[in-house]
């Protein structure tokens, strides 16, 4: 059985091996900090089960995951990360990963949710869900939210000018000047402060990240 892991905290990989070599003895795990790496093995060897984190140093784990799923339809994803925001459990929904574990969650999950995923089930920690019944009850979600918004989003809450926001996205100030607006049609609001409340109360964006 072949195993790859992405993960750019070492005490983390390590950790997933450990605990899933005491399961799966024979088993072969690659292990790698980033996606680029993960991508150059992708042409040489399939592999049974695919471990991700979704905060990589280069590619997003998003962005792997849809790699992975264009070249092995078939393969069996599990998500392992501590990103709850909202986006990305509709993000998660629409790839149809196999499993979302969230590293608040006990560890020691992984087990059962690596064996449910390997018989052809799927695996979704309790928090995913409750996360998921809010998104169904969200009206939020009825919109679609770019990346490229998402981020943006952020940097306002940052308190970043619009000028220093096109900066940093490589765009236009009356391209940012069209996304605030967006985000204000969207979240239904009239000003900065009300949309940043709304957005964390919501789960767009986490508190400690400001």
């Amino acid at each position: 059985m072949n195993i790859l892991i992405v993960d750019d905290h070492d005490i983390v990989t390590c950790g997933l091996k450990s605990q899933l070599s005491t399961m799966l003895p024979d088993a072969d795990f690659d292990i790698f900090s980033n996606g680029k790496s993960a991508l150059d093995i992708l042409n040489k060897k399939k592999h049974d089960l695919y471990i991700l984190d979704l905060e990589l140093t280069d590619i997003t784990g998003l962005e792997l995951i849809k790699i992975i799923r264009e070249k092995y339809h078939q393969a069996l994803i599990l998500v392992n990360t501590m990103h709850e925001e909202i986006w990305y459990i509709r993000e998660l929904k629409e790839l149809n990963v196999d499993g979302v574990l969230f590293k608040s969650t006990c560890s020691e999950n992984i087990n059962q949710a690596v064996s449910v995923i390997m018989e052809g089930g799927s695996f979704f920690c309790e928090r995913f869900k409750e996360l998921n019944n809010k998104q169904n009850n969200n009206y939020l979600l009825s919109e679609t939210f770019s990346k490229n918004e998402i981020d943006i989003l952020l940097l306002i809450a940052k308190g970043h000018t619009t000028k220093v926001i096109a900066d940093k996205k490589a765009l236009s100030e009356k391209a940012i000047e069209h996304y605030r607006k967006r985000l204000f049609e969207k979240f239904e609001v009239s000003n900065v402060s009300r949309l940043i409340a709304l957005a964390i109360k919501e789960g767009f964006i986490k508190k400690e990240d400001i």
